[in-house]
């Protein structure tokens, strides 16, 4: 068994950490949902029916080594299944509700998926008629939860062998013993060098430490409501369930994220906890319902991916007084990885990154070219190494090898640099950086910049490559609500404030940056923002 840092022994095994809160009270719920159909599991029914559902699993030829894929939305069926491959020592794979055709072949075939669990239908789409276009093994079992008296026909169509959720069932004598701590758990999918996913797994020992050191750490307990906007797919809301669950709190889940569904849960239900992305908070309070409402929300935090997090942060802050915290995480070393002290000023909680939350994760920081080790304040690659840092990727040794080396090191691709305070700050994924004139720039310091001008909300900046000058920054910016500025305004307040060589070449305004819904929140889209740039860096050029 793995020893907690700082938070006490843990049980090894998701299956451990449930069957105890069962045992000690059976009536609390685990998760109730909050739309669709708005049914509410206990713990004790959720321990009772894992043994069930693992033999459904079983017969259906889920095993160690033979993964369990979930296509599903944030539903009570999920927890089952979460709970049921947790017993019988299968993986769980979260599969993105937006992924289609060629994501779902890669997936299955890349996990070697037994099972395929998956909706009728979700925001409009039918998912047997993505199935049916996809290449699919043919000993694949697709199990269907639906609302309604049986199975869309299409998966008939679409597979050989799919079945009804409620039907499924197996013969208990197949169960083995219960899983151990290195078993694998949950494996995320994470974006790969081909463009294809990759599929970060966990084993039970690390996801229930982890898990424990979160409660701990955001102050989970008994009693407690847990808010999840965030799909379970992803590590963002996976690792919020099983913080509230090491908790022994309640976690209210929402199948989309609705702004006014999430300022009802707040006011009605009771809502003490609450993690999202930066631009999720904001709709959230753009509603204008939360400003002088009476909430008992204490404590959460936020991802920034719209370079929102400093405004979210004050803004909750002077209307709430809640003491939000920037975040860090990725599917490799879960999310709710680290935070920041409440009692620090909200500028530097708003910064991505943070203290660990188990104090037996180490980081380091790296040059990136030659591996050597940076000093706290010097920039470099952020580098972990410890109980949640993935086991491996499944069905790919060689990406494994790359990622944690012979040392165990997890080389994370982010750029970032340590505090002095034992924590961390994340900077930028090391493909934004920018390298302007020969110098390593951080794009944020040039947003932080240009938002420090009364006109601008919001602003992203990305590098582009120009005829002999070599990479030039280009800033997209998004203005306030009726205000208006120019270019050359801009650049001159840029370069009041920072060095000349990092003001960018061109200033472009938008009226919304292109994002994607991805399974942690919505992200801004750097690709299309760079050709965008690319484009107006050309004919720039060609003006000269």
């Amino acid at each position: 068994m793995r020893e907690g840092g700082g938070v006490g022994p843990a049980p090894e095994t998701l299956t451990g950490l449930l069957a105890g809160w069962a045992d000690d009270a059976p009536d609390d719920v685990v998760v109730r949902e909050r739309q669709g159909r708005q049914r509410a599991l206990t713990i004790g029914a959720l321990v009772a029916a894992a043994d069930g559902r693992a033999a459904a699993l079983a017969a259906l030829g889920a095993a160690e080594g033979r993964a369990v894929v979930a296509w599903l939305p944030n539903r009570v069926e999920y927890v089952e299944l979460l709970a049921g491959a947790a017993r019988l020592g299968a993986t769980v794979v979260g599969l993105n509700t937006r992924y289609r055709a060629d994501e779902l072949t890669h997936v299955v075939a890349r996990c070697d998926a037994a099972v395929l669990v998956a909706v009728d239908e979700f925001a409009g789409v039918r998912f047997a008629e993505i199935a049916a276009t996809a290449t699919l093994p043919p000993d694949l079992a697709i199990v269907v939860v639906t609302d309604g008296d049986g199975p869309d026909p299409g998966w008939a169509e679409a597979h050989d062998r799919a079945v009804d959720w409620r039907a499924a069932g197996g013969d208990f004598a197949e169960l083995g013993p219960p899983p151990a701590g290195d078993d694998l758990l949950i494996a995320f999918t994470t974006s790969g060098t081909t463009g294809l996913p990759k599929v970060a797994a966990h084993d039970h020992a690390g996801t229930v430490r982890h898990a424990r050191a979160d409660a701990v750490a955001f102050d989970i307990g008994g009693g407690d409501r847990l808010l999840l906007d965030l799909p379970l797919c992803g590590t963002f809301g996976f690792s919020s369930l099983v913080a509230a669950i090491a908790g022994r709190a309640t976690t209210l889940i929402h199948e989309r994220f609705v702004p006014d569904d999430t300022v009802d849960a707040f006011i009605a239900d009771g809502v003490t906890h609450y993690f999202a992305a930066d631009d999720m908070l904001l709709r959230v309070l753009a509603t204008g319902r939360l400003a002088g409402a009476s909430v008992v929300w204490r404590s959460g935090g936020f991802a920034n991916f719209v370079n929102a997090g400093p405004a979210v942060a004050a803004q909750v802050e002077e209307e709430l007084g809640v003491r939000l915290t920037g975040l860090y995480g990725m599917s490799e070393v879960f999310a709710l990885l680290a935070r920041w002290p409440a009692a620090l000023p909200v500028a530097a909680r708003s910064r991505a990154g943070g203290i660990p939350v188990d104090d037996a994760l180490a980081v380091r920081v790296i040059d990136p070219d030659t591996g050597v080790e940076r000093p706290a304040g010097v920039d470099g690659e952020l580098c972990f190494r410890g109980p949640s840092v993935l086991a491996r990727y499944l069905g790919d040794p060689e990406a494994t090898a790359r990622a944690l080396g012979e040392d165990g090191w997890f080389r994370s691709g982010d750029l970032g640099r340590r505090t002095g305070d034992g924590g961390f700050e994340f900077l930028a994924r090391l493909g934004d950086t920018l390298r302007l004139r020969g110098f390593l720039v951080d794009p944020a310091e040039i947003e932080r910049r240009l938002e420090t001008h009364p006109d601008v909300e919001l602003a992203q900046v990305v590098g582009a490559e120009r005829p002999v000058h070599g990479q030039v920054a280009v800033a997209f910016v998004k203005l306030r609500s009726g205000a208006a500025t120019s270019e050359d305004d801009l650049r001159r307040h840029c370069a009041a404030g920072i060095a000349e060589l990092k003001v960018p070449t061109r200033i472009l305004f938008v009226d919304e940056f292109p994002t994607v819904e991805g399974p942690n929140g919505r992200k801004i889209r750097k690709h299309d923002l760079r050709a965008l740039a690319a484009a107006a860096v050309i004919a720039t050029a060609s003006g000269d």
